[in-house]
């Protein structure tokens, strides 16, 4: 199952950095209610004062999605050119190859990059479907992962045609979550530390998948 969540109140957190240095991609299913709110999708930062981070978010007037990142308020942002609709499910990916490479995609393309020469540091916390800053995620969130490599985009496409994280690379997750909803915290699939969900988040239908065995 998937989780919907419904204001900045809700969202998934570890009180760690999942990773530290590229490279790593973050992706995950959205199907959003609202974007104005600059939805963050997964993002690994420094805590409150997020002047460095590795972000995955919706753009909350554009509806592009970015790959974002930052240090001590450098800013590169990579952006997608399909722009992330409502009530409907697309996938959303960003790989973080290099400290100069970026590249995020939407259902499978739809790329835009990124050169800008940032190196993110002392990360401490990865947010999921929301963060702890007022970047509500709006929507319903499914099968979010975070691998330790660059993914192709070949492997971007097979994700978004509906394969399961967990058969792209399985040997580099570091995060892989199914969001069953009858569970918090929420476990994790390739990690042995679980996500604390904040809020109270509901169970929703997933998109269509296929799963490992």
């Amino acid at each position: 199952m998937a989780r919907t969540f419904t204001n900045n109140t809700m969202y998934m957190s570890k009180a760690s950095a999942v990773l530290t240095v590229v490279p790593m991609t973050f992706a995950a299913w959205i199907n959003i209610t609202t974007i104005a709110n600059y939805p963050t999708v997964i993002e690994i930062t420094n805590g409150a004062t997020r002047t460095d981070f590795f972000n995955l978010f919706v753009d909350g007037v554009s509806g592009f999605a970015k790959a974002e990142i930052s240090h001590s308020g450098t800013t590169g942002n990579a952006i997608s050119t399909l722009a992330v609709g409502t009530s409907a499910w697309y996938h959303v990916c960003s790989v973080f190859a290099s400290a100069t490479s970026r590249i995020v995609y939407v259902n499978g393309g739809n790329s835009g990059t990124d050169a800008t020469n940032i190196t993110p540091s002392g990360l401490t916390l990865t947010s999921m479907a929301g963060d702890a800053v007022g970047n509500e995620f709006d929507g319903t969130f499914a099968f979010p992962a975070i691998w330790n490599v660059a993914l192709s985009a070949a492997d971007v496409a097979s994700l978004a045609t509906g394969v399961h994280p967990r058969l792209v690379h399985p040997e580099a997750l570091v995060a892989c979550l199914n969001l069953t909803g009858g569970n918090s915290p929420e476990p994790d699939l390739v990690s042995a530390t679980s996500w604390t969900l904040t809020g109270s988040s509901t169970v929703a239908a997933n998109p269509r998948i296929y799963k490992p065995l």
